[in-house]
């Protein structure tokens, strides 16, 4: 490594093989930046030495190994070196740790017709090049790896490779990058990609979150008139995009809901679809959601229009809702300011009532003819 260490800084990239020889062929045709894991994992040492000097790394293993992920333990001790409280890994999700903890790239090279790269360097070292600059990022080559040799009728052989992608894409931090692999996954296997999306985020738990869904009451799944209305959004979020970005977030009391409105209107999440969104959650969150989506599943089917205008109904019933208790809670605050007799609260209050009103001013009834109004200021008085 030390003999190395210039070159790496000055390319900017760490090419790991596996033996000695490997390492010594490829220094001999001036191709420096390479170093040997010595055909046994990386020591801790070595992996915070590679740290400094690069966080761009290029695993080219023997061509005999190359294609199962066993072979990459080249960072069997990774883990391990960046935390004690975790036990090293020889495995793809400890790898995307790695990537994600250093913020490293990790590639793997596919070593053509079978030989190491001492047997590959010796024989047409101009090729070397050329060869390093094929690396595939690590989630392509799994992903690849996985499913390359699945035929298409092959249904238990794809569901074995959903179970051996998805814990890895889990560890993905970043919604988008796990969409996109998400996506990946699913044209390779000629699958859904909701399915995959789906189990990303289910876990272990997939099968008792889907139960308790479908066995819960439709009655109280939409509790609200803003769970309702955050339902409609999610479940036709194009149709409600207009109406969703002028929903108040001061009317949506729910935490879980106001969360999920501020995603909706989110001009960076504009080309995720729900179910997209939905796998970025966090568990409880994507419950609260799937339930949401739940509580429409027994709804008829609808025109656009219809959508539209159920969804600014729901907007309208939540505004006058939420009108309705501030101006009770002012009233009734005005009340307690009159029974004290201190006339500078009933000022202010009466003032807030009157800035309520206005701006609620489509839900306030007109003033009756027959009753005193207590919006005025002799209704107020009394």
């Amino acid at each position: 490594l030390d003999v190395a260490a210039d070159e790496i800084r000055r390319r900017d990239q760490v090419v790991i093989v596996e033996g000695y020889m490997d390492a010594l062929a490829a220094h001999q045709f001036a191709h420096s930046n390479v170093v040997a894991a010595m055909g046994t994992a990386v020591t801790e040492s070595q992996v915070l030495s590679v740290k400094r000097l690069s966080k761009r790394i290029v695993l080219a293993l023997d061509a005999d190994a190359a294609g199962e992920l066993a072979t990459l333990r080249g960072l069997e001790t990774v883990r391990n070196a960046l935390t004690d409280t975790e036990l090293p890994t020889t495995n793809a999700m400890g790898i995307i740790r790695f990537e994600r903890t250093l913020k490293a790239e990790i590639s793997i090279v596919s070593l053509p017709g079978g030989k190491d790269p001492d047997e590959l360097i010796r024989h047409d070292p101009g090729r070397w090049p050329e060869i390093v600059s094929g690396a595939k990022p690590f989630l392509d080559y799994l992903i690849e790896v996985t499913t390359r040799d699945i035929a298409p009728g092959d249904a238990r052989a794809k569901s074995e490779a959903v179970a051996t992608v998805v814990p890895v894409l889990r560890q993905i931090s970043d919604r988008v990058v796990q969409a996109h692999y998400a996506g990946r996954l699913a044209t390779a296997l000629d699958v859904d990609e909701r399915l995959v999306l789906s189990e990303i985020r289910r876990r272990d738990q997939r099968s008792v979150i889907a139960s308790a869904v479908r066995s819960a009451p439709v009655r109280n799944l939409a509790s609200s008139t803003e769970d309702h209305l955050l339902a409609l959004a999610l479940r036709y979020r194009e149709l409600t995009a207009e109406v969703i970005a002028k929903t108040p977030a001061e009317d949506v009391q729910d935490a879980r809901n106001r969360v999920l409105l501020s995603l909706l209107g989110d001009p960076s999440l504009t080309g995720l679809d729900t179910d997209q969104i939905i796998a970025g959650l966090d568990d409880s969150l994507a419950d609260h959601a799937e339930r949401l989506l739940a509580s429409l599943e027994d709804k008829p089917g609808q025109f656009a229009g219809q959508i539209q205008r159920e969804t600014q109904l729901t907007l309208d019933n939540l505004g006058r809702e939420r009108f309705r208790f501030l101006k009770h809670q002012l009233q009734v605050e005005i009340r307690a300011a009159q029974s004290e007799r201190d006339s500078e609260s009933v000022t202010n209050l009466r003032d807030r009532l009157g800035e309520l009103a206005a701006r609620h001013e489509r839900f306030y009834p007109p003033p009756s003819p027959y009753f005193r109004d207590s919006r005025s200021a002799s209704g107020l008085s009394r």
